[in-house]
């Protein structure tokens, strides 16, 4: 019997390898015989012969992703009468917005690329003039484009608080807008920083983000293989997203217009509020407003005693000044030690709140990431080594990587 069922395992997988192959050549052979160039405007109840092998859903997801309102060359206007409604209403020229339409006898709420609207583009812009007056001229101010999104959803996901402000004081309700499209990033701790800057016991930490750029991701040309930046969002919750990106003043008006954010103490993507603020410099106010407003998704106690517990572990173990000797005392070893010191040295205590909890998480991202950084800077000295991307800058030529730190400072990239 045993070698019988092997036998027909054995036969089983022979025909499932063989049926495999021949769909795998059917399909080949189909597709370089008919050479179907898969695209996301391909609407696939045209194209049976995709059945199967190419999801909608799929197709739809991608071209949300690579969707940007603000690039005329990637998706130009196929209306070539429309064509320049879209400059006029990037230029922020409410005259010629208003003219063009009057002059066409076109509708305030004509339809452009991806089924956008004038608002639309005006509200992403932060144009507030423009915006008023469509809305005058009657304007629908909850209009859906190809991929539901709303005028409030391209206010919100360029960080335009004027014409959030607009939109909210005409109706529109941030319930609304469950999701909006993560257009933009904002410094974080873990790769972020362009340098860091000793100055005595001072140290400086330059980002090269500011709050709000426009978010791409580094992507390989697939015929030459060359690196190229390309625009990318997902679908992100809408106020985990403002949290995330730390635009303090549309939390603002979302929380103070009585909207519940839906944010949990748990790894669900898009759901942990909380946890955006440990990644990030300048992180206080938006924690502060948190607290007022009693957002949900705090930790715990038992979550309170258990970071406490991983402090008291690093502050015993991990980082313990007894244990370095005098070569080893370097900066980042020396703040990390003297935070720990500061944080966690009673075995029977616990953080109180979500302040020390918050406090405590953050402060140990951004010594790791110094320690990382240190640490590239400790072997190119020890091995001599020209490093022309080097990050750590001594200010002066007494300075080195032994100096004692007691004060540091974040310095955001400005703004172009």
């Amino acid at each position: 019997k045993g070698t019988s069922l092997k036998t027909f395992k054995e036969l089983a997988l022979t025909m499932l390898a063989a049926t495999v192959l021949v769909l795998g050549y059917n399909f080949y052979t189909s597709l370089n015989t008919t050479k179907i160039s898969v695209h996301t405007d391909m609407n696939l109840s045209n194209h049976p012969e995709l059945k199967g092998i190419v999801f909608q859903e799929e197709l739809d997801r991608i071209g949300f992703e690579s969707w940007d309102i603000d690039e005329f060359e990637k998706y130009p206007e196929k209306n070539q009468t429309l064509k320049p409604l879209r400059q006029y209403l990037k230029d922020k020229d409410t005259n010629k917005v208003l003219n063009f339409l009057k002059d066409n006898n076109l509708s305030v709420d004509v339809r452009l690329q991806y089924n956008t609207t004038p608002l639309m583009y005006s509200s992403f812009y932060n144009d507030l003039n423009t915006s008023k007056e469509l809305i005058k001229l009657g304007a629908n101010i909850r209009a859906k484009d190809r991929y539901s999104l709303a005028p409030l959803a391209y206010a919100i996901s360029h960080n335009s608080i004027d014409v959030v402000k607009l939109l909210i004081d005409n109706g529109v309700k941030f319930e609304e807008v469950p999701r909006v499209q993560g257009y933009l990033i904002s410094p974080e701790y873990k790769g972020s920083i362009g340098s860091i800057i000793i100055d005595k016991d001072t140290l400086t930490i330059n980002y090269d983000l500011y709050i709000g750029e426009k978010y791409y991701s580094t992507r390989n040309n697939s015929e030459t293989g060359e690196p190229f930046k390309d625009y990318w969002s997902g679908k992100v919750n809408l106020f985990y997203y403002v949290v995330r990106r730390n635009f303090i003043e549309i939390a603002k008006l979302i929380l103070e217009s009585g909207y519940k954010p839906d944010c949990k103490f748990d790894n669900t993507l898009g759901k942990n509020c909380f946890k955006e603020l440990t990644k990030m410099p300048n992180y206080e106010p938006m924690l502060e407003l948190m607290l007022e407003h009693n957002v949900s998704g705090q930790p715990n106690e038992e979550e309170l005693k258990k970071a406490y517990d991983h402090c008291l572990f690093l502050h015993e173990h991990g980082w313990n000044e007894k244990e370095l000797n005098k070569d080893e005392k370097l900066f980042f070893d020396d703040l990390h030690i003297k935070f720990l010191n500061k944080t966690c040295s009673d075995r029977n205590s616990t953080f109180k709140n979500t302040k020390e909890y918050i406090k405590f998480k953050n402060q140990n991202t951004l010594m790791i990431e110094l320690t990382n950084i240190g640490a590239d800077e400790f072997e190119r000295n020890l091995s001599k080594k020209i490093n022309k991307n080097k990050k750590v800058i001594y200010k002066n030529q007494t300075d080195t990587i032994y100096n004692k730190i007691n004060h540091i400072e974040h310095k955001l990239k400005n703004k172009e």
